[in-house]
């Protein structure tokens, strides 16, 4: 039986919630944290910023929770990396929805409309159940309809298993039959690290290339400062055949400003947008002012840099584009 009714209802209900919602903030940087899968918001900016800039628009309810997060460019809606424009969300005692909207529907549009978490007695999510916009289970982009979360006594998550609408246990894309993760630190960073499991429950690297993803984030800000690839035989490995490291640095306001990439002996490899290296300037209003893209020293040629310039309502007018120097193409 379709559900359709029952999601159009309680997505009023959200929108309704949403409306009369006055405490709002903006943030450059919103993500799940994989621990309890918990929306995490970061660096906060004012109004004044957040309307001429990219941003998440935060509404949280009386309890302080989120309930409607809404990516925008300079004020207006827009759709994310993830190609989502916004989400609400509503809560119960055992279970937590979120309802995912995309600005424009197409053959690369989401199936996934409404996620349903199954929640414990300690309100962790140890469930996940994708539909589509007619309540139907619906796959994700990886091939999975349900997520079963197992979680360690700190109500983290340590494994993840993937099962289809039947409740089977099933593969996503790469093969995978689960994930699972090590919760590591020293004095400053967390280091957590993610392995990928073949049914027989042994580590598997697919097409993705790797089988173990070992990352560091510093412990105050949380910014992912380096993270590095392994292969079932848990020797470096290339990333999806690019790199197998990536260190960034950050500006104080949560910005990248560099981003490094290196193969699997450590040494610059040309394999981000054929560059080996990405230096990023920002102007007040945190958008990309130049970026400097460097190649592996073994080119004949040193490095592509990109100006840009911008009107006083922070849109675009000019890109300026150097190699070495010398001036290739102004739009």
């Amino acid at each position: 039986m379709k559900k359709k009714p029952v999601i159009l209802l309680m997505f009023a209900l959200a929108l309704g919630a949403s409306a009369q919602n006055q405490n709002i903030a903006y943030y450059r940087d919103v993500h799940i944290d994989d621990r309890q899968y918990q929306f995490v918001a970061k660096d906060k900016i004012p109004l004044e910023i957040a309307i001429k800039t990219n941003c998440y628009r935060v509404e949280f309810d009386a309890q302080g929770r989120f309930s409607k997060i809404q990516y925008s460019k300079r004020g207006k809606i827009s759709i994310d990396n993830y190609g989502v424009s916004d989400v609400n969300i509503v809560y119960s005692d055992s279970v937590e929805q979120r309802y995912y909207n995309y600005l424009t529907k197409n053959d690369s549009t989401p199936n996934v409309r409404l996620q349903s978490l199954i929640l414990d007695e300690n309100k962790n999510p140890v469930w996940i159940k994708l539909y589509d916009e007619n309540g139907n289970f619906t796959k994700d982009k990886y091939g999975i309809t349900q997520y079963k979360r197992i979680l360690n006594a700190d109500g983290w998550m340590v494994k993840c298993q993937f099962f289809d609408e039947n409740q089977h246990l099933t593969a996503n894309n790469n093969g995978d039959y689960s994930f699972g993760y090590k919760w590591n630190n020293n004095k400053k960073f967390h280091i957590p690290e993610t392995s990928y499991y073949n049914q027989a429950g042994e580590l598997h690297d697919g097409e993705r290339g790797y089988a173990v993803a070992r990352m560091w984030f510093d412990k105050k800000e949380r910014r992912n400062y380096e993270t590095r690839y392994f292969n079932a035989n848990l020797q470096p490995a290339l990333k999806d055949k690019r790199y197998s490291v990536v260190r960034r640095t950050f500006y104080e306001n949560g910005l990248v400003k560099t981003s490094q990439y290196f193969g699997t002996n450590n040494k610059p490899i040309d394999k981000k947008a054929g560059y080996c290296k990405i230096e990023n300037e920002y102007n007040s209003f945190g958008n990309i002012a130049k970026r400097k893209c460097y190649y592996n020293k073994n080119r004949y040629y040193k490095y592509m840099e990109y100006t840009y310039k911008y009107d006083d309502n922070q849109n675009l007018i000019e890109t300026v584009q150097k190699l070495d120097g010398k001036t290739l193409v102004v739009k």
